[in-house]
């Protein structure tokens, strides 16, 4: 009788006790049905849909305008803005073939117009030469045919002259270059010589047939910069004939060349 009650006590003991531990270890469901497995699942989900959204555009939304098309278009209306809008212009018309955005009247209206700005540009730049205006210069950038001193007072070559056009009354012109040579291995009055004997010898040969100076013209030059004591490389001269009376219209290298008025 006792080990029979013994043995009914073990197996009520041994059952709970397995059931238990069952219950705590193995006994519960895992997997997709699990909380854990549908929450990693939901995340899955959504990241996938995410992903869907930004690769493939809802394709009823309206495409949005293109900020590069519309400023081409402003700097066409504006005009000096040419520079800037047309290769922007341009820009903005490729990348609207490509991404289908809107803004191609705008694209194509701007590179029309800074077309036309930048043709006209040209063609007013082509057409007038620098010797067509008054403008201050650098005597040292002169060459030969240059034209400069609207008045008496300025019948001088400087580092710095008011170029004019030659067929205006000019008090100097330019006959050409002339090179120092070994002179500038001497001083200042070496060079002046040397300059003096070169630049008459251009301004015969710059004369047109015929064509007379003024009594009162006569030669000046621009000595080279730049050279030093122990460094002397510079070795251009600028040659001009100048007058500080009444100068003359037209260039000196053409025949007929006329006294000018006494400004």
């Amino acid at each position: 009788m006792a080990a029979a009650a013994d043995e009914e006590t073990g197996k009520d003991t041994g059952g709970a006790t397995g059931e238990a531990a069952g219950a705590d270890t193995g006994g519960a469901p895992t997997g997709e049905g699990s909380p854990t497995g549908t929450s990693a699942g939901n995340r899955s989900a959504a990241l996938a849909s995410f992903l869907k959204r930004s690769v493939d555009p809802d394709p009823d939304a309206r495409p949005s305008w293109s900020r590069l098309a519309v400023a081409s278009a402003v700097a066409g209306l504006i005009g000096p803005l040419w520079p800037v809008g047309l290769p922007a212009g341009i820009v903005a018309l490729v990348r609207i073939r490509r991404s289908k955005r809107g803004g191609l009247a705008f694209a194509v209206a701007g590179i029309v117009l800074n077309s036309v700005w930048a043709a006209m540009f040209f063609v007013a730049d082509t057409g007038r030469s620098d010797r067509d205006h008054v403008r201050t210069v650098s005597g040292y950038d002169l060459r030969a045919g240059d034209c400069f001193g609207r008045t008496p007072s300025e019948a001088r070559l400087l580092p710095e002259v008011l170029a004019v056009p030659c067929g205006q009354t000019h008090h100097g012109e330019v006959v050409g270059l002339a090179d120092l040579g070994d002179a500038v291995a001497g001083n200042r009055a070496d060079w002046a010589k040397k300059a003096e004997a070169d630049c008459s010898a251009l301004l015969r040969g710059y004369l047109a047939a015929g064509q007379d100076l003024p009594v009162t013209a006569g030669i000046d030059f621009l000595l080279p910069r730049g050279n030093s004591v122990v460094v002397r490389t510079q070795t251009g001269v600028v040659c001009a004939v100048v007058d500080d009376g009444p100068g003359w219209t037209r260039s000196l290298h053409e025949s007929g060349a006329a006294a000018g008025s006494a400004g």
